[in-house]
C-alpha cells in the first residue's frame, strides 16, 4: 500500500478528516504528522473545530488552567473605572474652561 491509499483512510466522502484522521493528527508530534492531513486541517475551520474538541480536555504538562487568571479580571475592572473616571474629570473640566 503506498501513503496516498493509505491516506484514504483518514478522509470521509466531504473529503473531512475521519476519526482516524483526526487521531493521527492529534498523536503525532508538531510537524511530524501525515502531511496531506496537516494541509487539510490548516485549510478547513470543521476539522480544526474537531481536533480542538478532541484534545480539549488534555493540557500539556505545567501549564496554567484558565481559571486561575481571575484576579487579573479585578484589576482590569479597576483600571476601567480609573480611565472612566479620569475621562469624566477631563469632560468637566473642559466644559468648566469653554463656559468662562
Amino acid at each position: 500500500m503506498n501513503g496516498q491509499d493509505s491516506d484514504k483512510a483518514f478522509f470521509d466522502g466531504r473529503g473531512c478528516l475521519t476519526r482516524e484522521g483526526l487521531a493521527a493528527c492529534a498523536k503525532s508530534p508538531a510537524g511530524a504528522g501525515p502531511q496531506s492531513v496537516a494541509v487539510h486541517v490548516a485549510s478547513c475551520a470543521r476539522c480544526q473545530q474537531q481536533l480542538l474538541a478532541l484534545s480539549e480536555g488534555e493540557r500539556p504538562a505545567g501549564s496554567v488552567p484558565r481559571e486561575s487568571g481571575r484576579g487579573n479580571r479585578w484589576l482590569h475592572l479597576g483600571l476601567l473605572l480609573g480611565m472612566m473616571l479620569l475621562a469624566l474629570v477631563a469632560l468637566l473640566v473642559t466644559l468648566a474652561h469653554l463656559s468662562r
